[in-house]
Protein backbone atom coordinates (compact mmCIF):
# COMPACT_ATOMS: atom_id res chain seq x y z
CA UNK A 1 0.00 0.00 0.00
CA UNK A 2 1.29 3.51 -1.09
CA UNK A 3 1.22 6.47 1.85
CA UNK A 4 2.15 9.36 1.92
CA UNK A 5 1.78 12.10 4.49
CA UNK A 6 1.97 16.52 3.85
CA UNK A 7 1.11 19.01 6.54
CA UNK A 8 0.85 22.42 5.87
CA UNK A 9 2.45 25.26 8.02
CA UNK A 10 1.64 28.64 8.52
CA UNK A 11 0.68 31.56 10.25
CA UNK A 12 -3.40 33.02 9.46
CA UNK A 13 -3.85 33.87 5.64
CA UNK A 14 -1.09 31.86 3.98
CA UNK A 15 -3.25 30.11 2.01
CA UNK A 16 -3.41 26.50 3.72
CA UNK A 17 -6.94 25.78 3.62
CA UNK A 18 -7.00 26.34 -0.59
CA UNK A 19 -3.83 24.96 -1.02
CA UNK A 20 -5.41 21.67 0.69
CA UNK A 21 -8.87 21.74 -1.20
CA UNK A 22 -6.19 22.44 -4.73
CA UNK A 23 -4.39 19.03 -3.90
CA UNK A 24 -6.81 17.35 -2.93
CA UNK A 25 -8.69 18.10 -6.40
CA UNK A 26 -5.56 17.59 -8.28
CA UNK A 27 -4.55 14.13 -6.50
CA UNK A 28 -7.77 13.07 -6.68
CA UNK A 29 -7.57 13.44 -10.50
CA UNK A 30 -4.17 11.55 -10.74
CA UNK A 31 -5.96 8.37 -8.94
CA UNK A 32 -4.72 9.24 -5.40
CA UNK A 33 -6.89 8.66 -3.03
CA UNK A 34 -7.10 12.10 -0.88
CA UNK A 35 -7.29 12.06 3.15
CA UNK A 36 -8.01 15.50 4.74
CA UNK A 37 -7.25 16.24 8.42
CA UNK A 38 -8.65 19.94 8.91
CA UNK A 39 -7.79 22.12 10.89
CA UNK A 40 -8.00 21.05 14.66
CA UNK A 41 -8.56 24.60 16.10
CA UNK A 42 -11.39 25.52 13.48
CA UNK A 43 -13.14 21.93 14.33
CA UNK A 44 -13.19 22.67 17.84
CA UNK A 45 -14.67 26.42 17.16
CA UNK A 46 -17.11 25.04 14.83
CA UNK A 47 -17.96 22.34 17.96
CA UNK A 48 -18.96 25.40 20.15
CA UNK A 49 -15.57 25.49 21.90
CA UNK A 50 -15.22 29.53 21.19
CA UNK A 51 -11.57 30.93 22.60
CA UNK A 52 -12.42 34.76 22.87
CA UNK A 53 -14.71 33.49 25.70
CA UNK A 54 -12.52 31.42 27.46
CA UNK A 55 -10.70 32.59 30.41
CA UNK A 56 -6.83 34.00 29.37
CA UNK A 57 -5.22 31.12 32.04
CA UNK A 58 -6.94 28.32 30.57
CA UNK A 59 -6.02 29.21 26.80
CA UNK A 60 -2.60 27.00 27.30
CA UNK A 61 -4.65 23.72 28.13
CA UNK A 62 -6.97 24.32 25.35
CA UNK A 63 -3.32 24.01 22.93
CA UNK A 64 -2.42 21.36 24.70
CA UNK A 65 -5.27 19.61 23.54
CA UNK A 66 -5.12 20.71 20.14
CA UNK A 67 -1.97 19.10 19.93
CA UNK A 68 -3.32 16.20 21.56
CA UNK A 69 -6.52 16.11 19.06
CA UNK A 70 -3.99 15.93 16.55
CA UNK A 71 -2.13 13.80 17.24
CA UNK A 72 -4.90 10.71 17.58
CA UNK A 73 -6.75 12.26 14.24
CA UNK A 74 -3.27 11.70 12.35
CA UNK A 75 -2.66 8.34 14.40
CA UNK A 76 -6.70 6.86 13.39
CA UNK A 77 -6.40 8.02 9.34
CA UNK A 78 -3.08 6.50 8.98
CA UNK A 79 -4.80 3.08 10.26
CA UNK A 80 -7.82 4.51 7.90
CA UNK A 81 -5.21 4.90 4.70
CA UNK A 82 -4.17 1.17 5.25
CA UNK A 83 -7.41 -0.15 4.61
CA UNK A 84 -7.36 1.57 0.68
CA UNK A 85 -6.45 -0.55 -2.39
CA UNK A 86 -5.02 2.88 -3.83
CA UNK A 87 -2.35 5.45 -3.29
CA UNK A 88 -3.52 7.55 -0.13
CA UNK A 89 -1.95 11.14 -0.09
CA UNK A 90 -2.76 12.09 3.15
CA UNK A 91 -2.96 16.27 4.01
CA UNK A 92 -3.20 17.78 7.26
CA UNK A 93 -4.07 21.66 7.78
CA UNK A 94 -1.30 22.22 10.23
CA UNK A 95 0.34 19.50 12.34
CA UNK A 96 2.10 19.01 15.94
CA UNK A 97 4.54 21.35 15.97
CA UNK A 98 1.93 24.26 15.10
CA UNK A 99 0.49 23.59 17.99
CA UNK A 100 3.20 24.28 20.26
CA UNK A 101 4.18 27.41 18.51
CA UNK A 102 1.29 28.69 20.15
CA UNK A 103 2.26 27.86 23.86
CA UNK A 104 5.04 29.94 25.77
CA UNK A 105 8.10 27.53 25.79
CA UNK A 106 8.66 26.68 29.52
CA UNK A 107 4.52 25.28 28.82
CA UNK A 108 5.80 23.39 25.78
CA UNK A 109 8.72 21.85 27.49
CA UNK A 110 6.18 20.26 30.21
CA UNK A 111 3.65 18.95 27.75
CA UNK A 112 5.86 17.20 25.91
CA UNK A 113 7.44 15.83 29.03
CA UNK A 114 3.77 15.15 30.44
CA UNK A 115 2.20 13.64 27.40
CA UNK A 116 5.43 11.02 26.93
CA UNK A 117 6.24 13.21 23.37
CA UNK A 118 9.81 13.91 21.75
CA UNK A 119 10.41 16.46 19.73
CA UNK A 120 12.05 14.22 17.12
CA UNK A 121 8.57 11.67 17.28
CA UNK A 122 6.63 14.72 16.68
CA UNK A 123 8.27 16.66 14.24
CA UNK A 124 9.89 13.77 12.08
CA UNK A 125 8.01 10.99 12.95
CA UNK A 126 4.63 11.61 11.25
CA UNK A 127 4.54 13.36 7.57
CA UNK A 128 7.20 12.87 5.15
CA UNK A 129 7.14 16.18 4.24
CA UNK A 130 6.39 19.60 5.83
CA UNK A 131 5.24 22.93 3.57
CA UNK A 132 5.45 25.75 5.15
CA UNK A 133 3.30 28.76 3.61
CA UNK A 134 4.82 32.08 4.80
CA UNK A 135 1.90 34.19 6.39
CA UNK A 136 0.80 37.12 3.40
CA UNK A 137 1.61 39.39 6.38
CA UNK A 138 5.05 39.11 5.14
CA UNK A 139 6.03 39.71 1.86
CA UNK A 140 2.16 40.48 0.84
CA UNK A 141 0.64 42.59 3.63
CA UNK A 142 -2.34 44.04 0.99
CA UNK A 143 -3.64 40.53 0.89
CA UNK A 144 -3.48 40.13 4.78
CA UNK A 145 -6.42 39.75 6.23
CA UNK A 146 -6.98 39.91 9.81
CA UNK A 147 -10.23 38.22 10.55
CA UNK A 148 -9.04 35.24 9.06
CA UNK A 149 -11.14 32.88 11.24
CA UNK A 150 -13.90 33.57 13.58
CA UNK A 151 -12.07 32.67 16.33
CA UNK A 152 -8.93 34.49 15.66
CA UNK A 153 -7.60 38.18 15.46
CA UNK A 154 -3.77 38.15 15.12
CA UNK A 155 -2.62 41.27 14.08
CA UNK A 156 0.21 41.46 11.06
CA UNK A 157 2.40 41.66 13.27
CA UNK A 158 1.20 38.64 15.13
CA UNK A 159 1.26 36.59 12.21
CA UNK A 160 4.62 36.82 11.55
CA UNK A 161 5.72 36.82 15.11
CA UNK A 162 3.71 32.98 14.88
CA UNK A 163 4.71 31.99 11.04
CA UNK A 164 8.32 32.45 12.67
CA UNK A 165 8.00 30.31 15.61
CA UNK A 166 6.26 27.31 13.70
CA UNK A 167 9.30 27.44 10.94
CA UNK A 168 11.60 27.15 14.03
CA UNK A 169 9.83 24.09 15.56
CA UNK A 170 9.69 22.62 12.19
CA UNK A 171 13.42 23.19 11.25
CA UNK A 172 14.99 19.82 11.58
CA UNK A 173 12.40 17.59 9.37
CA UNK A 174 14.16 15.92 6.93
CA UNK A 175 12.01 17.34 3.95
CA UNK A 176 11.04 20.90 5.02
CA UNK A 177 9.35 23.28 2.17
CA UNK A 178 9.33 26.82 2.12
CA UNK A 179 6.70 28.78 -0.33
CA UNK A 180 7.17 32.50 0.58
CA UNK A 181 4.96 35.14 -1.06
CA UNK A 182 7.59 36.56 -3.36
CA UNK A 183 4.81 35.45 -6.61
CA UNK A 184 1.43 35.74 -7.38
CA UNK A 185 -0.89 33.42 -5.08
CA UNK A 186 -2.00 31.44 -7.76
CA UNK A 187 1.98 30.72 -8.53
CA UNK A 188 2.60 29.64 -4.48
CA UNK A 189 0.22 27.13 -4.99
CA UNK A 190 1.04 25.62 -8.01
CA UNK A 191 4.63 25.55 -5.98
CA UNK A 192 2.78 23.57 -3.89
CA UNK A 193 1.07 21.16 -6.27
CA UNK A 194 4.51 20.99 -7.53
CA UNK A 195 6.26 20.12 -4.94
CA UNK A 196 3.61 17.21 -3.61
CA UNK A 197 3.92 15.67 -7.09
CA UNK A 198 7.93 15.42 -6.42
CA UNK A 199 7.35 13.59 -3.30
CA UNK A 200 5.19 11.54 -4.88
CA UNK A 201 7.00 10.64 -7.70
CA UNK A 202 5.43 12.45 -10.56
CA UNK A 203 6.51 12.14 -13.33
CA UNK A 204 9.30 9.96 -10.97
CA UNK A 205 10.94 9.87 -8.37
CA UNK A 206 13.73 11.98 -8.86
CA UNK A 207 15.93 14.59 -6.64
CA UNK A 208 17.37 17.45 -7.35
CA UNK A 209 20.26 18.52 -5.34
CA UNK A 210 23.00 20.96 -4.89
CA UNK A 211 25.94 20.20 -2.99
CA UNK A 212 28.80 22.64 -2.06
CA UNK A 213 32.40 22.15 -0.05
CA UNK A 214 32.33 25.06 2.55
CA UNK A 215 34.84 25.66 5.30
CA UNK A 216 33.77 24.36 8.37
CA UNK A 217 31.11 26.74 10.84
CA UNK A 218 30.12 26.02 14.43
CA UNK A 219 26.05 25.49 14.42
CA UNK A 220 26.12 28.09 16.92
CA UNK A 221 27.47 30.66 14.93
CA UNK A 222 25.16 30.33 12.06
CA UNK A 223 23.02 33.76 12.63
CA UNK A 224 19.64 32.32 12.17
CA UNK A 225 17.83 30.27 13.69
CA UNK A 226 18.83 26.09 13.12
CA UNK A 227 18.48 22.94 14.31
CA UNK A 228 21.47 19.64 14.50
CA UNK A 229 20.23 16.06 14.52
CA UNK A 230 22.23 13.37 14.42
CA UNK A 231 22.55 10.97 11.79
CA UNK A 232 24.48 7.17 11.20
CA UNK A 233 23.75 5.73 8.16
CA UNK A 234 24.74 2.38 6.50
CA UNK A 235 25.20 1.54 3.03
CA UNK A 236 24.38 -1.85 2.04
CA UNK A 237 24.18 -5.01 -0.49
CA UNK A 238 23.42 -8.65 -1.33
CA UNK A 239 24.89 -10.84 -3.39
CA UNK A 240 22.07 -10.55 -5.73
CA UNK A 241 22.96 -6.76 -6.42
CA UNK A 242 20.98 -5.07 -4.72
CA UNK A 243 21.82 -1.82 -2.93
CA UNK A 244 20.06 0.45 -0.25
CA UNK A 245 20.49 2.36 2.79
CA UNK A 246 19.36 2.24 5.92
CA UNK A 247 19.43 5.92 8.38
CA UNK A 248 19.03 6.62 12.19
CA UNK A 249 18.47 10.43 12.35
CA UNK A 250 16.94 12.02 15.69
CA UNK A 251 17.77 14.28 18.57
CA UNK A 252 18.85 13.17 22.13
CA UNK A 253 18.51 9.46 21.63
CA UNK A 254 15.09 9.59 20.14
CA UNK A 255 15.37 7.88 16.57
CA UNK A 256 13.82 7.96 13.20
CA UNK A 257 14.43 5.10 10.91
CA UNK A 258 14.40 5.36 7.42
CA UNK A 259 15.62 2.76 4.37
CA UNK A 260 16.51 4.47 0.85
CA UNK A 261 17.34 3.62 -2.21
CA UNK A 262 18.79 5.81 -5.01
CA UNK A 263 20.72 5.59 -8.19
CA UNK A 264 22.37 8.33 -9.73
CA UNK A 265 20.86 9.43 -13.40
CA UNK A 266 22.33 12.83 -13.98
CA UNK A 267 24.84 15.07 -11.79
CA UNK A 268 22.83 16.55 -9.32
CA UNK A 269 20.06 14.15 -10.35
CA UNK A 270 19.02 11.13 -8.73
CA UNK A 271 16.13 8.44 -8.58
CA UNK A 272 15.23 8.25 -4.94
CA UNK A 273 12.23 6.16 -3.21
CA UNK A 274 12.23 6.70 0.59
CA UNK A 275 9.97 4.67 3.49
CA UNK A 276 10.25 4.65 6.82
CA UNK A 277 11.02 1.56 8.85
CA UNK A 278 11.26 0.34 12.52
CA UNK A 279 14.11 -0.23 14.58
CA UNK A 280 13.67 -3.43 14.58
CA UNK A 281 13.61 -3.31 10.93
CA UNK A 282 16.80 -1.24 11.31
CA UNK A 283 18.28 -3.54 13.09
CA UNK A 284 17.32 -6.55 10.49
CA UNK A 285 18.82 -4.93 7.60
CA UNK A 286 21.92 -3.62 9.27
CA UNK A 287 22.38 -7.45 11.18
CA UNK A 288 21.36 -10.03 8.48
CA UNK A 289 23.87 -12.54 7.69
CA UNK A 290 22.89 -12.11 4.05
CA UNK A 291 24.08 -8.00 4.06
CA UNK A 292 26.98 -6.93 3.42
CA UNK A 293 27.80 -3.16 4.88
CA UNK A 294 29.35 -1.67 2.64
CA UNK A 295 30.37 1.57 4.56
CA UNK A 296 29.14 3.84 7.19
CA UNK A 297 28.57 7.43 8.11
CA UNK A 298 28.14 9.22 11.13
CA UNK A 299 27.68 12.97 11.07
CA UNK A 300 25.71 16.06 12.54
CA UNK A 301 23.35 17.60 10.78
CA UNK A 302 22.57 21.32 11.10
CA UNK A 303 19.43 22.58 9.38
CA UNK A 304 18.39 26.07 8.35
CA UNK A 305 16.56 28.31 6.43
CA UNK A 306 17.98 30.88 3.90
CA UNK A 307 15.79 33.19 1.33
CA UNK A 308 12.83 30.46 1.25
CA UNK A 309 15.79 27.59 0.78
CA UNK A 310 16.26 24.54 2.94
CA UNK A 311 19.83 23.79 3.62
CA UNK A 312 21.89 21.07 5.58
CA UNK A 313 24.98 21.34 6.54
CA UNK A 314 27.00 18.01 7.19
CA UNK A 315 30.02 17.71 9.60
CA UNK A 316 31.05 13.96 9.79
CA UNK A 317 32.38 12.54 12.76
CA UNK A 318 33.10 9.04 10.78
CA UNK A 319 34.87 8.63 8.69
CA UNK A 320 36.83 11.86 9.36
CA UNK A 321 37.04 13.31 6.37
CA UNK A 322 38.48 16.84 6.67
CA UNK A 323 35.98 18.51 5.06
CA UNK A 324 32.16 20.27 5.51
CA UNK A 325 29.25 19.92 2.99
CA UNK A 326 26.19 22.13 2.41
CA UNK A 327 23.25 20.37 0.48
CA UNK A 328 20.21 22.00 -0.87
CA UNK A 329 17.36 19.83 -2.13
CA UNK A 330 15.00 21.32 -4.64
CA UNK A 331 11.76 20.13 -6.84
CA UNK A 332 13.07 21.45 -10.35
CA UNK A 333 16.17 21.03 -12.14
CA UNK A 334 18.08 24.51 -12.44
CA UNK A 335 16.20 25.89 -9.59
CA UNK A 336 18.22 28.87 -7.97
CA UNK A 337 19.62 28.18 -4.88
CA UNK A 338 21.38 31.28 -3.33
CA UNK A 339 24.49 30.54 -1.15
CA UNK A 340 24.37 31.55 2.14
CA UNK A 341 26.96 34.55 2.75
CA UNK A 342 28.29 33.99 6.25
CA UNK A 343 29.61 30.42 5.09
CA UNK A 344 32.50 30.29 3.15
CA UNK A 345 32.42 28.78 -0.10
CA UNK A 346 35.10 26.67 -1.59
CA UNK A 347 33.90 25.13 -4.31
CA UNK A 348 30.48 23.45 -5.70
CA UNK A 349 30.77 19.38 -5.70
CA UNK A 350 27.01 19.00 -6.95
CA UNK A 351 28.12 15.70 -9.57
CA UNK A 352 31.52 15.05 -8.30
CA UNK A 353 31.44 11.16 -7.43
CA UNK A 354 34.38 11.96 -5.01
CA UNK A 355 32.17 14.04 -2.34
CA UNK A 356 28.78 11.04 -2.89
CA UNK A 357 27.83 9.79 0.13
CA UNK A 358 28.21 6.18 -0.72
CA UNK A 359 31.72 7.51 -1.61
CA UNK A 360 32.34 8.87 1.62
CA UNK A 361 30.90 6.02 3.51
CA UNK A 362 33.53 3.79 2.03
CA UNK A 363 36.55 6.59 3.11
CA UNK A 364 39.77 5.44 4.76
Amino acid sequence: MYYKSIVLSGAPCAGKTLAQKALYEHFRKLGFEVHLIREVASMIHQSGIHFKQMPPDRIPELQRNILLIQRDLEKRFEALSQLSERPVLLISDRGGMDALAYMEEAFRHTVLQQEGLSLTELRDGRYDAVFHLVTSALGAPEAFRQATHAFRNESPDEAIRIDDIQLRLWTGHPHLRVFDNQCTFPEKIAKVIRAAEHLVGIPEPIEFERKFLVKDMAPEDIPMPSCTVDIEQYYLGDDAGNFWRIRKRGQDEAWIYTLTRKADIAPGKRMETEEKITAEAFDYHLNHPGHQILGQIVKKRTCFVYESRYYELDRFVQPKTGFTLLECETDEEGAHVPFPPFLQLIREVTGDPDYDNNRIAAFK
